[in-house]
Parts: C-alpha cells; sequence; structure tokens
C-alpha cells in the first residue's frame, strides 16, 4: 500500500512542485496521476521511489517511511518498485532477450534460470518473435512493452509508469492498457501518469 499525507516539495529556488498530496493506493490497484505537463507527476513517482527527497509530509510504501531510509536501505527498498521513465532504458545493440537477461547476468543469477525468466518475460509482453531483434530496432509500443518486461525481471510489488503511452498508436495503446491489467491481475500495484 502507498499512503502519502500533506506531502510538499519545494525546489532549491523556493518554487513548490508539490503541494499537500494525499492519497491511498491499495496493493493490486491501477492508480493514475493525470495533469498538464510540469504539474509534478514524474517528481511525485521520484519522491516515491527515493529518487528524489520531499520538503514535508509522511510517504509510506508497504509501511516503510521512504525518507527515513538509509541509502543501503533505500537502494533494497528500490527492488521491490519497477520504474519506467518517459524514455526507457534500453541497450540498443543488444537483443530483446539479451537485455532482459543482462541484469541477471550481473547478479550471478545461473544460465539456466535466468534463460527461463527471460523466456516467460519476452512471452508476456508478446515479443517472442522479437527475441532476437536488437531493440533498437523495436516500434514505439515494443520498446514500452520490452520496457515493462527488462523492469519485471526484480519481481517488484509495485510498478510506476510515466507516460506509458505517449507516442503510440491506438492499437499499440490498447496492447499496452491490456498487458497492465494483466501485470495487475498477477497482484503489482501499478501507479501510472498521463
Amino acid at each position: 500500500m502507498i499512503e502519502i499525507k500533506n506531502l510538499q516539495k519545494m525546489w532549491t529556488n523556493g518554487n513548490v512542485v508539490l503541494e499537500d498530496i494525499n492519497l491511498c493506493i491499495a496493493d493490486g490497484e491501477i492508480y493514475g496521476l493525470a495533469g498538464r505537463s510540469g504539474a509534478g507527476k514524474s517528481t511525485l513517482l521520484r519522491c516515491i521511489n527515493g529518487l528524489e527527497s520531499f520538503s514535508s509530509g509522511t510517504l509510506t510504501v508497504n509501511n516503510v517511511a521512504v525518507n527515513r531510509l538509509n541509502k543501503e536501505e533505500l537502494r533494497q527498498f528500490r527492488k521491490n518498485i519497477g520504474m519506467i521513465f518517459q524514455q526507457p532504458s534500453i541497450l540498443e545493440r543488444k537483443t530483446v532477450y539479451e537485455n532482459i537477461a543482462f541484469p541477471m547476468k550481473c547478479w550471478g543469477v545461473p544460465e539456466a534460470e535466468r534463460r527461463a525468466k527471460a523466456e516467460e518475460l519476452i512471452h508476456l509482453v508478446e515479443l517472442d518473435e522479437k527475441r532476437d531483434v536488437k531493440a533498437k530496432n523495436l516500434s514505439g509500443g515494443q520498446k514500452q512493452r520490452f520496457a515493462i518486461a527488462s523492469t519485471l525481471v526484480n519481481n517488484p510489488t509495485v510498478l510506476f509508469l510515466d507516460e506509458p503511452t505517449t507516442g503510440l498508436d491506438p492499437q499499440a495503446r490498447r496492447n499496452l492498457w491490456d498487458l497492465i491489467k494483466e501485470i495487475r491481475d498477477e497482484g503489482i500495484t501499478i501507479l501510472l501518469t498521463t
């Protein structure tokens, strides 16, 4: 569960970007933050996962006060949160499979286990036919689905999607919404901006 009470964030120049934010997001829920560009949606996501500090108020994720975590605790905390930024991070010269398997290789996951997990995620996001295609050659919608698969490698309990449908055609948007609902049905809490 994500609980935010009276959250405020000011930039160093004194400008208030978030003021009196209050919300409660239950486990397994899809919650959307809608607003114009520059309204602070992405900043709020970054506060929730500890990438940004906030000036006042309280913010807890699964009963953990994010602003009270030390550096190591914050690193561990973030393992349970997946975040896809507006511009997904990909290794363009590597294939879809290589991109998804790479973090697990860095963590020392045995090859058979990482192969099985990568194949499972590729299938989940319906990119089976793109498994061996270089990531730079994916369409916008395919890149978004690929980014979701990459984020799910950690088995997060919470997934943040920052403007996930920007630049997608209507069919790609429908496909992405279907995927988001499927992920929610697996018990993952989803917070997205638009």
